[in-house]
């Protein structure tokens, strides 16, 4: 069985049934994760920011990038990434 970084087995296939799409979601999944924990994060800060992630920006922050506040727009890059969005309140 293949685990997660964080040694997690993974849930039931159901959605993803593409053993290729599934391997790159996970390596990126793992690769984000490890980039978390070490806290290598791109932070935008509280204004309305419009910003068109470069690959080196993604490469130096595998944790991500966050927006912290304000009207954000984030547009990625030609190189594979995840976006996970979460809303604060």
């Amino acid at each position: 069985m293949i685990y997660n970084a964080a040694g997690i087995p993974p849930a039931h296939h159901a959605i993803i049934n593409d053993s290729r799409t599934l391997t790159t979601l996970q390596s990126l999944v793992d690769r984000a994760l490890a980039g978390a924990i070490a806290g290598q994060f791109f932070d935008l800060d509280d204004l309305p920011n419009f910003r068109n992630l470069t690959g080196d920006e993604t490469a130096q922050n595998p944790g991500g990038v966050r927006a912290l506040g304000g009207n954000d727009t984030l547009n990625g890059g030609s190189t594979a990434a995840l976006l996970d969005v979460l809303r604060g309140g």
